[in-house]
């Protein structure tokens, strides 16, 4: 999974950071929004609380693509357990009354939602191909796509909130089931308990003054697959949050067209994607010959 790891943290194409810890822009932090963090009184460093990150996925058939999309957000863990369901009121909604209470929820729970899209020729998905390197265990080409498009946003969320100035600590991440094999799921889950902290702290080092949110205790505690609520059954907050991040998958056509938020974003992930499936493609031309 090591080609995942190059898409994040790359400053100069991020907007210069605000110097407070708070997630929003000044206007936001002035009308008394909902932080992820609150902030310390000067000279006190802000301390993050226990967070949460949910990832669900769609996929779209185009008429030469085939569109992966990957949603990641991260909220307050104690705020979203109170507010979970909430979310209920999300599928009751149409058009861009929908979208607008998305990010009125993620507002209140003090989060940040984004929302990454690849766009991948359907010659290169057509159900058969085997990806594997020599250090990389094999796996279909769609699990490898999905693997990719899901690091590439957890990584480039992360990326831009410690860009904002807002400290990352603890954090559990839940996702919807996906049926991939051992080796697959433990070098993601690797990914994000290694690669992803000490990004960070290197991003932190390298550019002090772009990335001035705190992830010296940035730690991914619990990575855990989220089973489907039986029918009729009321959702928890974990099975809650998987199916919010569900519904913000779906409305990505209006995210793109309206103007960019400071607490949601959709990031096209398709020249990153395609990049770190090169090494894959590499491979099976060396093969074939």
């Amino acid at each position: 999974m090591a080609g995942a790891t190059v898409v994040a943290h790359q400053a100069p194409t991020l907007p210069a950071p605000e110097t407070e810890a708070p997630l929003g822009n000044k206007r936001t932090q002035r009308s008394g929004r909902r932080r992820l963090v609150r902030g310390a009184p000067s000279g006190r460093q802000v301390v993050c609380p226990p967070l949460v990150g949910f990832v669900d996925e769609r996929i779209e058939d185009h008429a030469h693509t085939k569109r992966v999309i990957v949603g990641f957000c991260i909220f307050n863990r104690a705020r979203w357990t109170v507010l979970h369901q909430e979310e209920q009121a999300v599928r009751r909604l149409r058009g861009r009354r929908r979208l607008d209470f998305i990010e009125s929820l993620l507002d209140r729970v003090g989060g940040r939602g984004s929302v990454g899209y690849a766009d991948i020729p359907k010659q290169l998905l057509t159900g058969r191909e085997i990806d594997g390197t020599e250090d990389i265990p094999r796996m279909s080409r769609g699990d490898n796509v999905w693997g990719l498009v899901v690091l590439t946003s957890i990584f480039g969320c992360t990326s831009r909130l410690q860009a904002a100035g807002v400290p990352l600590g603890h954090m559990n991440v839940y996702y919807d089931r996906k049926d991939l094999t051992r080796e697959h799921r433990g070098g993601i889950e690797n990914v994000l308990r290694t690669v992803l902290p000490g990004v960070a702290r290197d991003a932190a080092a390298e550019h002090p003054a772009f990335f001035t949110g705190n992830v010296s205790s940035l730690q991914i505690e619990s990575i855990e697959q989220v089973p489907k609520a039986p029918r009729g059954e009321t959702l928890n907050p974990l099975q809650s949050g998987v199916r919010f991040v569900d519904q913000l998958c779906r409305q990505l056509d209006g995210l793109v067209l309206r103007d960019p938020s400071d607490r949601l974003l959709a990031v096209d992930l398709t020249s990153a994607v395609m990049s770190a499936l090169s090494q894959f493609l590499k491979n099976d031309v060396a093969s074939s010959e």
